[in-house]
């Protein structure tokens, strides 16, 4: 059997090949024929990477296989055409992955136009403790540039906007007998009744994703009298690290909205035994949960944390999101409760008026006047729920917030209050909804005998992220206390009865100037506490780009900083899959 030996060296200026004599006495098998294409430029990023392809050939077998192996995406291409022409292609579309064969196990026969692939992948780079302090020597001691003093943002740190992509709005596609409850319900005004509803999103992602990056996903939804864009400028923040989803909850924003959604008299109770409503946090919940079922099972690659996401919002929707952390711990990496309904909370009668449209004809003359009065309520509402009422509600702010209830049109010159629609189907739901939620106990502690639909906090299993507004004129601030109370004896109560503990715990801050609303309040403060907890869950190279702040004095060097943690990552990551 016969075997020989040749080392070949690629030219990427020059796009030929060029034989090169080796000394190949430190192979680990003197008889094997390796081609090394070495010492690749990219001329797009004036940086050299390495490619070796490796040939093992068998004369007297007729068979041979050779393997081309990218050292800076850690991956094997086998080409099956010609070596030359797939290294052609990565040095000018940066792209080897287009070049990946699903056959390169089965070897290719020698009559080929070339030989195919097998391969020993080069060294592996050695890393210890000590790498580890000369790459953050080297990250935080970079020249400055002495200009004028500046102070950071989002922008400055991350790129703009266009560096986030947001989708056009989708809808999650359900049907109420999916959640035990019968019969047809009217979902918006002029429609038939249906068994069927849909639930408004948007999706938010980075535009460029490295590779070996497992992102986590963060679902968020929305207080009331909102909808899901209250998240608007704080996803466009979080949307350059991670995938995010917002959306509307059943009943509100763009999502169905079902008419009198009580039981029929084939369907004597609700799912959660109401005989009165099917309103309840308990179906909010489950809803959450079959939306992240059906993206797990559409968009795999973005759940890659065991499929589980993170869940928070703010307000109402933190309702929602403390029972889900009850009935789904399992699916949760964390839950993001934000100046909550929870507990007892305490009277609102903001909140308590809506009576007054659930109890009131509809429709009728007097449900039409109190629909435009509603319009100045939930005005005065956002007056006492924003800190910084000059910038939040003002005519131009309040457009994608009361869009919902009312006609809203800055360019008909025309447009008066005499002719402006007010939406009356979604203020009866709205006010259905509010007055069979509130007060019916689900948020309340467990008690077997005098409050069985309870919340089972002792079933809680995540981690948890408490945010307030110091200055919350509706829900007392003091709440985010008695969560940390909360969790933390549970920790010790299960550590006591032996349970594990490792998937729960709880951070909270209180943020100065920030009323009930404190994530529109504190956007940049808000998507800075939930940067760091999803960074703790996830690990700092699992986030699209390094994070480091996105506010304060600038040093003036925060690019080359990024930078080399960007490749600091990106080798872990390498690491990683090998």
């Amino acid at each position: 059997m016969e075997r020989r030996i040749q080392c070949q060296t690629w030219s990427a200026r020059t796009h030929t090949l060029c034989d090169t004599p080796q000394n190949m006495s430190g192979m680990p098998h003197s008889s094997e024929r390796v081609q090394t294409i070495g010492n690749t430029l990219d001329p797009n990023e004036d940086a050299v990477r390495s490619i070796h392809s490796y040939h093992e050939g068998d004369v007297e077998s007729g068979e041979r296989r050779a393997y081309l192996y990218d050292d800076s995406a850690g991956r094997r291409v086998c080409n099956h055409e010609h070596a030359e022409a797939v290294l052609r292609d990565w040095v000018q579309t940066r792209d080897i992955s287009a070049h990946l064969c699903p056959l390169c196990d089965k070897g290719v026969s020698a009559d080929s136009a070339v030989s195919t692939v097998i391969a020993h992948p080069p060294a592996q780079p050695t890393f210890t403790l000590d790498t580890f302090d000369e790459l953050y020597f080297s990250a935080f001691n970079k020249p400055r540039d002495w200009k004028a003093p500046q102070f950071l943002t989002p922008e400055f740190l991350y790129g703009t906007h266009e560096d986030v992509v947001v989708s056009e709005t989708q809808y999650f596609h359900g049907k109420y007998a999916d959640f035990g409850i019968r019969g047809k319900f009217k979902n918006e005004e002029g429609e038939e009744p249906s068994g069927d509803f849909t639930i408004a999103y948007d999706e938010w992602r980075p535009r460029v994703i490295p590779a070996g990056a497992k992102l986590p996903v963060l679902i968020l939804t929305h207080g009331v009298p909102m909808n899901r864009r209250e998240w608007n400028e704080i996803a466009r923040i979080l949307g350059r690290f991670m995938y995010v989803r917002t959306y509307d909850l059943l009943g509100m924003g763009e999502s169905s909205k079902p008419l009198d959604f009580v039981p029929g008299k084939d369907d004597p109770r609700s799912p959660d035994g109401n005989p009165d409503s099917h309103w309840s946090w308990t179906l909010q919940a489950r809803i959450c949960q079959a939306m992240i079922k059906h993206w797990r099972h559409t968009n795999p690659e973005q759940f890659l944390f065991n499929g589980k996401a993170f869940f928070a919002a703010n307000d109402w929707g933190a309702g929602v999101v403390q029972k889900a952390a009850e009935l789904f711990s399992e699916d949760l990496m964390g839950a993001g409760i934000f100046s909550a309904i929870a507990f007892d909370g305490y009277w609102v009668q903001q909140i308590g008026s809506l009576e007054a449209l659930g109890i009131l004809p509809y429709p009728s003359p007097a449900f039409t006047a109190e629909t435009v009065r509603f319009a100045g309520v939930v005005t005065g509402l956002l007056e006492t729920m924003f800190h910084r009422t000059a910038e939040h509600t003002n005519q131009y702010s309040l457009a994608p917030i009361q869009e919902t209830f009312v006609e809203i049109s800055y360019s008909d010159v025309n447009k008066n209050p005499g002719n402006t629609k007010y939406k009356e189907h979604p203020v009866r739901v709205l006010a259905q909804q509010a007055s069979a939620a509130l007060g019916n106990g689900e948020l309340m502690s467990y008690d077997p005998h005098t409050n069985p639909k309870g919340l089972r906090f002792s079933r809680w299993d995540t981690h948890v992220l408490v945010l307030w507004g110091v200055l919350d004129k509706m829900m007392p601030e003091a709440q985010r206390h008695r969560f940390t109370a909360l969790v933390e004896h549970l920790r010790e109560f299960k550590t006591k009865l032996g349970l594990g503990i490792e998937n729960l715990s709880i951070h909270e801050c209180g943020f100065e100037s920030a009323g009930h609303f404190a994530i529109r309040d504190r956007p940049i403060a808000s998507a800075h506490e939930i940067l760091k907890w999803v960074r703790k869950r996830v690990g700092p190279s699992n986030l699209a780009v390094p994070y480091i702040g996105l506010e304060g004095i600038a040093r003036q060097d925060e690019k080359r900083v990024l930078a080399d943690l960007e490749e600091a990552y990106k080798t872990l990551r390498e690491v990683g899959r090998r």
